[in-house]
């Protein structure tokens, strides 16, 4: 009985064979694509901030969740486009789900501006930045 337990507590370690290991991540690098991670990892940022800006500007509420989706979104279009397996990816994939939420809260501050003033978007985006530089000015 003690070694029916023994055998059944005791692992087994797979044997990797590192020389195909290294082989696989080398190809791998080979097929990874900075260049395009960038630009679709901003494409679908843009998207996402878009899309925050829109559904604050319908619910009158900031949806925290909204920047869970960005970055989900943004990680996933990173992933898939670049191929990246190095950190830089990784990086990139967080600077740009940052830059998105950003862009998403203004977006929906001024469609929202927008919707209570009842201008269009580009008017209450002017008057925004008007706001702004007179308000930097005062200070």
């Amino acid at each position: 009985m003690e070694n029916q337990t023994q055998d059944f507590n005791s692992t087994v370690e797979p044997q990797i064979d590192q020389n195909k290991l290294n082989e696989y991540l080398e190809d791998l690098r080979i097929e990874q694509n900075f260049p395009l991670a960038i630009l679709v990892g901003t494409l679908a940022a843009l998207i996402g901030a878009a899309l925050w800006g829109l559904i604050t500007s319908l619910t009158g509420y900031q949806i925290g969740y909204m920047a869970v989706g960005i970055g989900f979104l943004v990680g996933i279009a990173v992933r898939i486009a670049g191929k990246g397996i190095d950190p830089q990816f990784g990086y990139l994939g967080a600077g740009l789900s940052l830059l998105g939420c950003l862009i998403g809260n203004y977006l929906g501050i001024v469609f929202y501006f927008a919707k209570e003033a009842n201008v269009s978007f580009f008017e209450a985006y002017q008057m925004i930045n008007a706001l702004s530089s007179v308000s930097s000015v005062m200070v």
